[in-house]
């Protein structure tokens, strides 16, 4: 993504103020609404809440401050929240960075910690004096092995939703046991209600199935349902969701990453033939792997608007030579609606039966 658009995406994202930004805390919660004081006592407390705004920002501030509070937060962090966690501290709690990938960090802005100021079209990202005071006096160090339990935990689960579409809890659960040794993963607190930003549960048969939030957004949602819906037909009594090696999984936590195979060599190397660089060629390949393999039909709906931004065209003349190799490379990958198999696997018996 190009700086200037990750800086106008930071800014509008950010409180817009006049002023330098304010470091005491119950300054900072006046600058927002009702709804927003709301949902930083929902991810704090995980209760619901209604009250006017004057009242709002004292029992928020109230909470923000408890050693508590601050203790159940470090416990549930990231690698990357945590060391930008210690950045900010180290930095006397403001750092001026138009460029941060805000996505990363979602948890720590929607728990009340850090705030985001558009100040003089520059991103400020501020931890309130109230909170850097406890945070100094916090030995950071004594909760880094469970840091690195939550982010092998988190990065897995990513790159299961971006491969399998739909996880089912006890699949997930069984790659943090056999590969990681983990037991105990606490999906409320470490990856439902405290990352609503990247995932969501799906109830449905007798499963659980957890999904990328960004997966649901627009008609996402109607789109995993009927993954699902597909997952439990009559396909679900005849395999099983396929194992891969946590090796080859975690690539996928990359969510433009696909496995490059014969199959795609081939489109490559078409697609070079209408004068597209390898870049270009390799990129066309990258955004059919992502739209195909959510939806096959659907997929065919886009593939236009995929094409238009190369000026390609597809006419009588090569309309179904493209159609040749396209199929060839849907058949090799896998598919959200397939468990993760390929269409080849499939008709060639190459799966676990149930």
């Amino acid at each position: 993504m190009e700086k200037d658009v990750i800086k106008k995406i930071n800014l509008e994202c950010a409180v817009k103020i006049k002023n330098e930004p304010s470091r005491k805390l119950k300054e900072i919660l006046k600058l927002y609404d009702k709804d927003y004081l709301s949902d930083f006592y929902n991810v704090i407390t995980n209760k619901e809440i209604s009250d006017n705004k004057s009242n709002l920002i004292n029992i928020v501030y109230d909470e923000l401050i408890k050693e508590d509070n601050i203790y159940t937060l470090i416990n549930r962090l990231s690698s990357n929240e945590y060391n930008f966690l210690k950045k900010i501290i180290e930095n006397d709690g403001i750092l001026q960075d138009d460029y941060i990938d805000y996505y990363q960090y979602t948890y720590l802005f929607c728990y009340g910690i850090l705030h985001k100021f558009n100040y003089k079209n520059k991103l400020y990202i501020v931890m309130p004096d109230e909170i850097l005071d406890i945070m100094k006096d916090i030995d950071m160090s004594s909760f880094e092995l469970v840091i690195d339990d939550n982010t092998l935990i988190i990065n897995l689960l990513m790159a299961m939703c971006n491969l399998y579409g739909a996880v089912p809890v006890n699949l997930f659960i069984n790659y943090c046991k056999e590969h990681y040794g983990i037991d105990d993963v606490n999906f409320d607190a470490l990856l439902l209600t405290t990352r609503r930003e990247h995932f969501e549960s799906i109830f449905s048969g007798n499963e659980y199935y957890l999904v990328n939030a960004n997966d649901m957004i627009d008609d996402g949602f109607k789109n995993i349902v009927k993954i699902i819906a597909n997952i439990e037909d009559i396909l679900n009594d005849y395999f099983d969701f396929k194992e891969y090696e946590v090796e080859d999984i975690i690539k996928y936590e990359d969510i433009f990453y696909y496995e490059e195979n014969d199959a795609t060599d081939r489109m490559v190397d078409y697609l070079k033939e209408y004068g597209l660089d390898d870049e270009d060629a390799y990129d066309i390949v990258g955004s059919l792997v992502q739209t195909f393999k959510k939806d096959c039909v659907a997929g065919y709906a886009f593939l236009n608007d995929i094409l238009s931004e190369y000026d390609l065209v597809l006419d009588n003349s090569n309309y179904d030579e493209f159609m040749v190799y396209l199929s060839d490379v849907i058949n090799n990958i896998p598919l959200w609606g397939n468990k993760g198999w390929t269409n080849k696997e499939l008709i060639l018996g190459k799966y676990d039966k149930r």
